[in-house]
C-alpha cells in the first residue's frame, strides 16, 4: 500500500492505543472516529487528532458515496460494536450492507452479526452476497501467523483427537464473546461440527456486568470455559477470557502423530515417543505484542487487494455453537448447537 487508506475509526475510550497502532501498522489516514457511548466520542477523537462522530450509522450512510460525509472513505475499523441497542440490528445490517455495496472495506474486532436470528434476516444475505466486499474479523487465533507458518506441519500431524484452546486477552482486545467465537473458529477448523456443549461462565469480580458494547450473548467481561464433542466423537476443551492480563494463545493437539503444540509464535511437535518431530522457534526480532501483530496483519490483508483474502468469519457455522456455549453456562446443562441451527435457517 503507498498511499494512506482513509478510514472512520469507531472504538471504546479503554482501545486508544489499540486504534493509535492499528492506524499506523494499516498506513490508515483517519478522517472521523467515534464510539459506542455518545458521552465518549470525542475522547476516541482527541487521541486520533480527527473530528468526532457520535452517530456511526448515519456517517455510514453516507460512507463511500460522491460527495458524502466524511466523503470517499473506503474502510470502516469496528473495534467496539456498531451499536449498543439489539433492536437495531436490521437496520444496522442494511447500513453495513448499503457501505459494502459502495466499497466500503468493514473490519471488525467484534463479531458481526453476533445473533443466530440475524442470519435469517434479509439484509445479513444481502451482506452476504457481497462476496469480497463483505465483512472480516480481526484477532482469529486460525489467522495469527503461526498456524499460517504450519499449514504443512498440520497436514502432516493429521486429524487430531483431541484439541485444547487456551485463549487470554485483556478488556482492551474486545470483548469475551469474541475471544469465544475466536476459540470455537480455530477449534471447529481442527475437530468439526460440535454436537454437545457443556460451558462454565465466572464473572469478573463475580459480579457479572454488561458493558458498553456487550453482545447481549454474553456479559462483556469475564473467564468461560466449555467441553465439547465433535459428532464423531472427538473432543475440544475451550478456556477463554477478556480479563487475563494480556494477549496469550496456546493450543495442544493430540493425536495418532503425538503432540503438538502452539503459543503465539512458535510450536513444537512432539512424536509419540517424545523426540522432536518439528518445530518453529519464535523469531529473533519478534514484537511482543502478538494482539497487534495478529490485527495488523489481517487489517493488511484485508486492504491490500494484491493479497489473498483470507475470507469472512464462517457464523453460520461458529455462531450457533457460541450460542450454546453461553445458553449451558447459563443454564448450568449441556446444550447443542442444533437448536440454534434451526432457529437461524427458520428465521
Amino acid at each position: 500500500m503507498t498511499a494512506p487508506r482513509r478510514a472512520l475509526v469507531w472504538a471504546n475510550p479503554n482501545q486508544e492505543n489499540l486504534a493509535r497502532s492499528l492506524v499506523a501498522a494499516g498506513g490508515l489516514s483517519v478522517v472521523a472516529a467515534g464510539s459506542p457511548g455518545r458521552a465518549h466520542a470525542g475522547s476516541v477523537a482527541t487521541a486520533l487528532g480527527v473530528p468526532p462522530i457520535d452517530d456511526l450509522r448515519a456517517v455510514l450512510a453516507q460512507a463511500g458515496a460522491p460527495g458524502g460525509v466524511p466523503g470517499d472513505c473506503p474502510a470502516l475499523l469496528l473495534l467496539a460494536p456498531a451499536s449498543t441497542d439489539a433492536g437495531q440490528a436490521d437496520e444496522d445490517a442494511r447500513t453495513l450492507a448499503a457501505a459494502a455495496a459502495r466499497g466500503v472495506r468493514i473490519i471488525t474486532l467484534e463479531p458481526v452479526p453476533s445473533d443466530v436470528l440475524e442470519l435469517g434476516g434479509g439484509a445479513w444475505r444481502e451482506l452476504e452476497t457481497l462476496g469480497s466486499a463483505s465483512i472480516r474479523m480481526l484477532g482469529l487465533p486460525r489467522l495469527s501467523p503461526v498456524f499460517r507458518e504450519a499449514r504443512e506441519t498440520l497436514a502432516a500431524f493429521a486429524q487430531p483427537r483431541t484439541v485444547v484452546v487456551q485463549h487470554w486477552s485483556a478488556p482492551h482486545h474486545g470483548s469475551l464473546f469474541a475471544r469465544l467465537v475466536g476459540a470455537v473458529d480455530l477449534a471447529h477448523a481442527l475437530t468439526g461440527e460440535a454436537e454437545v456443549i457443556d460451558a462454565v461462565y465466572v464473572p469478573r469480580g463475580l459480579a457479572g456486568r454488561t458493558a458498553t458494547g456487550g453482545s447481549g450473548v454474553l456479559p462483556f467481561d469475564g473467564d468461560l470455559s466449555a467441553s465439547i464433542r465433535t459428532s464423531d466423537g472427538r473432543a475440544a476443551i475451550i478456556a477463554v477470557s477478556n480479563a487475563a492480563s494480556r494477549w496469550d494463545l496456546c493450543v495442544t493437539l493430540l493425536g495418532e502423530a503425538g503432540r503438538l503444540t502452539f503459543t503465539d509464535n512458535a510450536f513444537t511437535w512432539l512424536a509419540p515417543d517424545g523426540t522432536v518431530r518439528d518445530e518453529h522457534r519464535p523469531p529473533a526480532d519478534d514484537p511482543g505484542d502478538h494482539a497487534v501483530t495478529l490485527f495488523a496483519g489481517t487489517l493488511r490483508r484485508v486492504l491490500d487487494t494484491a493479497q489473498p483474502d483470507d475470507g469472512p468469519l464462517d457464523v453460520r457455522s461458529v455462531l450457533p455453537v457460541a450460542h450454546a456455549a453461553a445458553l449451558s453456562a447459563r443454564t448450568a446443562t449441556a446444550e447443542g448447537p442444533r437448536t440454534f441451527r434451526a432457529m437461524m435457517t427458520a428465521s
